[in-house]
């Protein structure tokens, strides 16, 4: 697997986090055509690329179930090394996130002071992993366009939030699981499944602790 900041060379853009892309300060001195453009077209880009990581791990599961389907043997128990090579293959399939760093967030507080509408942030880290941004678009480009109207930069890359594999498969190929106590073993065993219990009120209030560093998970995804 190739290091989690070979996009630096793809996007001539610094990534901190995991296979992450960031948007670039918007110049102050543009008119307001050319500024609208402009975030407009990071903020594009940042939705695609939050789309394009969902679709990359919902066909990582998919792949896997079929996997699993294909080589499953009713009444025999799921071999290991299937476990292994099913892991192999969805390790990374998580949702995308969005960031904004707290030193981000203060340097754009700096520059609202001159601001007669400030949109206005908490001096902290901002994070969210986001859900289905194919299908909810046009609300997270508003939401992204806006945030970068008023000066704060957008980091997206992939979180380490797993997508349930329940969450990526057609309906008829949930059937087929279900029919199957060996297949329904084996996915509740190999692959990530909903947990209602991470969803709690901190969720709904925007403050649940944030998970591991971007370093730490880099080094456990590229060794």
């Amino acid at each position: 697997m190739r290091p989690a900041h070979f996009l630096e060379s793809l996007t001539d853009t610094y990534c901190p986090g995991r296979f992450a892309i960031k948007t670039k300060a918007i110049p102050r001195n543009l008119g307001r055509s050319s500024r609208k453009q402009w975030e407009d077209g990071q903020a594009d880009a940042i939705v695609r690329y939050c789309a394009d990581i969902q679709e990359q791990s919902r066909l990582s599961l998919v792949g896997a179930f079929e996997t699993l389907v294909r080589e499953s043997r009713p009444g025999v128990e799921t071999p290991k090394e299937l476990g292994d090579r099913i892991f192999a293959e969805i390790r990374n399939a998580c949702y995308p996130y969005i960031f904004i760093a707290a030193a981000d967030v203060r340097g754009a507080l700096e520059l609202q002071k001159r601001d007669s509408s400030p949109l206005v942030l908490a001096p902290r880290d901002h994070m969210s992993t986001i859900a289905e941004p194919e299908v909810l678009r046009e609300y997270y480009f508003e939401q992204c366009r806006n945030l970068l109207a008023h000066g704060y930069p957008l980091e997206a890359g992939l979180s380490i939030v797993p997508m349930p594999v329940t969450y990526a498969l057609e309906r008829p190929a949930i059937k087929k699981a279900e029919a199957s106590g060996a297949i329904l073993d084996a996915l509740d065993t190999f692959f990530p499944v909903p947990t209602l219990s991470e969803i709690e009120d901190s969720v709904v209030d925007g403050s649940p602790q944030r998970r591991e560093e971007s370093i730490l998970v880099d080094r456990e995804y590229t060794s």
